[in-house]
């Protein structure tokens, strides 16, 4: 959350968004197996593999090569 706020504020001091007033809050009880070693490795779990990311990788320096696929693989990286 810290890095995007850093985002944001580093896009609004150029004019580029709205200013974002957000004060980060204390962890959700829900979300404290995340700090686990079980709640980690779960996390880990769900991660694409490296041949996804290898794959992703070889499309946007192959096969995208106007502008607007070169946007597409992107913005399919961000989701990813």
């Amino acid at each position: 959350m810290m890095s995007l706020l850093v985002f944001v504020r580093f896009l609004a001091s150029r004019s580029l968004c709205r200013p974002l007033y957000y004060t980060a809050q204390t962890p959700r009880v829900e979300d404290f197996n995340r700090h686990t070693i079980a709640g980690q490795e779960a996390r880990r779990d769900r991660l694409p593999t490296e041949a996804v990311l290898n794959g992703l990788a070889d499309i946007y320096r192959e096969y995208a090569v106007e502008p607007r696929d070169k946007l597409r693989a992107a913005a399919l990286a961000i989701w990813l």
